[in-house]
């Protein structure tokens, strides 16, 4: 289960990434996207997901997943938009 600690994001023990600000960074530094106003872009600022109502909707078809569902799967104390941005942008 995906863990948000402080800034860092942890996976099954691993430190896969971190939240720098408004951005989702790989453990090699590298940016992958940000998140803003309730969307979610890649970096190079493709929307890919927004969160409607209560899902988090991606626009590659996939199917919503559903917030209550990624605030349990996403543990940590960071806003909504930050959990759903780790789980779009790090591919969990």
């Amino acid at each position: 289960m995906p863990h948000i600690i402080d800034n860092r994001v942890w996976h099954n023990g691993e430190k896969i990434g971190w939240i720098d600000d408004h951005h989702i960074r790989d453990e090699a530094n590298d940016k992958l996207g940000y998140f803003e106003n309730g969307y979610i872009y890649n970096e190079s600022g493709y929307k890919v997901a927004y969160i409607h109502e209560n899902e988090l909707c991606y626009e590659n078809g996939r199917p919503a997943s559903d917030l209550e569902h990624v605030n349990e799967e996403i543990q940590g104390s960071v806003p909504i938009l930050a959990k759903c941005a780790v789980k779009v942008l790090l591919d969990l």
